[in-house]
């Protein structure tokens, strides 16, 4: 389980009386530290439990784990997690373990190398993964609105008849404006 933008984010597992799963669950955190209900979003490729799950900024891992049999995995999983909690489609990567491995240690480290160690697969392991992330832009859908775009343009900057007589518009003043109402139609707000 990870959290990202109060949200808690429970990818697969094992349920003791039924089979393991691919299932991906996620909650909003209410203040006072209760939460909303689960709801399901997009699901793993396959079955895992016991994977290494991290978090890398809004792109989530999930890394080896195990399935029913018992069988124990290389592969590694990769999503985009949404502001809003759900995740994106899940890929698999072209990067996998040298080995199968589950339950073990994962960490990132502050200069974007990744880390697993020890854990099991086909027995305890005493080994140490490492490899460099690939940085990551992110793209938000943000709707762009202009200053200089009509129809507002060319109506008055809230009282700025008053302090520039000579040219008073949204035009000329309203680049902050225009900016925030970007962020709040981003956010659904759209009444204040």
């Amino acid at each position: 389980m990870v959290e990202h933008n109060n949200h808690l984010i429970l990818i697969g597992g094992k349920i003791e009386t039924d089979p393991d799963t691919e299932k991906v669950y996620y909650t909003r955190l209410n203040p006072d530290g209760n939460i909303n209900g689960w709801n399901e979003t997009n699901h793993l490729p396959h079955v895992v439990n016991r994977g290494q799950v991290i978090k890398n900024e809004n792109k989530l891992l999930l890394i080896g784990g195990a399935g029913p049999g018992p069988e124990y995995f290389t592969t590694t999983y990769y999503t985009t997690i949404n502001a809003d909690g759900t995740v994106e489609p899940w890929a698999t990567s072209s990067y996998t373990l040298p080995q199968p491995v589950c339950c073990a240690g994962i960490a990132i480290s502050t200069n974007n190398y990744l880390y697993i160690t020890g854990g099991y697969g086909n027995g305890y392991l005493n080994t140490v993964y490492y490899t460099k992330l690939q940085s990551s832009s992110q793209e938000l859908a943000v709707p762009l609105l202009k200053q200089t775009a009509e129809p507002w343009q060319s109506q008055e900057y809230d009282t700025a008849h008053l302090w520039n007589p000579s040219n008073p518009t949204i035009n000329r003043w309203g680049c902050a404006m225009t900016s925030a109402a970007m962020v709040f139609q981003y956010h659904g707000i759209n009444k204040l």
